[in-house]
């Protein structure tokens, strides 16, 4: 999962969240992985009930996991505000991407 830090720094400014996206287990060049098996859909799954609870639905994780392995995080990020999760787009959107990083990583070690 890679991310231009450059660019959402110019943006949004310097912010611990963008930090976040500097770690060792994103991935520069998406287009060459598929990060989408099972195990690390569980996994996200069980880290996303763990993060937002009772609003985690069936429907709001097929959604979710369509927006996610299409790269688009800031689109995750607005249905979670929209559904009642509080924070902002960047700050939802960096959490959604660590807890995808984390379990590509735990499940198929990259």
């Amino acid at each position: 999962m890679g991310f231009d830090t450059e660019l959402l720094e110019e943006e949004f400014g310097p912010s611990s969240d963008i930090e976040k996206l500097k770690g060792p287990v994103f991935i520069k060049n998406p287009k060459n992985v598929s990060a989408s098996t099972p195990a690390v859909d569980r996994c996200i799954e069980n880290e996303l009930i763990g993060e937002y609870g009772d609003i985690v639905t069936g429907a709001f994780v097929g959604i979710f996991f369509d927006y996610l392995w299409e790269g688009n995080y800031t689109l995750a990020a607005k249905y979670l505000i929209k559904i009642g999760v509080k924070g902002s787009v960047l700050g939802i959107a960096v959490e959604l991407t660590s807890i995808a990083g984390k379990c590509v990583w735990q499940e198929e070690g990259w």
